[in-house]
């Protein structure tokens, strides 16, 4: 497995369609616009691709806090077929190395309540609750070395 970082508006528009319904809601429920979306992260984010024979999963987050130093995970999806073959923990190290090199002190970013297996993952990786984002779900924060 290997991890790239992509800007390619194309390129990204692809991940985001195919990982769609990986998420409640769907990214498209979300955001509206995916094309629009996929330009904003172009622009404005970092987008990591896991990929060995096609693509395992991706992350999408934003390190532009300058103030709090705090980088944003917007989205993380694995592949149902590539899952507990640590491409989740290489996505995140992609970011964490990537945010420590942009000055960033932390990692925070939301979950469902629901998504148990999701959120022992993240407290695995050394993330904990700070508190409720909405009704259904977290706020969780990686404090970075």
């Amino acid at each position: 497995m290997k991890i790239k970082e992509i800007k390619s508006n194309k390129e990204i528009i692809k991940i985001l369609y195919e990982f769609d319904h990986y998420f409640i809601p769907t990214i498209h429920e979300k955001v509206q616009d995916i094309k629009y979306y996929a330009d904003k992260l172009s622009n404005n984010a970092y987008v990591f691709v896991a990929y060995s024979i096609g693509v395992d999963g991706f992350i999408s987050f934003y390190a532009n806090d300058m103030k709090n130093k705090v980088a944003y995970v917007s989205f993380i999806a694995v592949h149902e077929n590539s899952r507990n073959k640590s491409v989740g923990t290489s996505l995140i190290t992609a970011c964490k190395n990537k945010a420590i090199k942009l000055g960033m002190k932390f990692i925070k970013l939301e979950v469902r309540k629901d998504n148990i297996g999701a959120i022992d993952f993240y407290k695995k990786l050394g993330f904990y609750v700070t508190g409720e984002a909405s009704d259904s779900s977290y706020y969780m924060l990686l404090e970075l070395e």
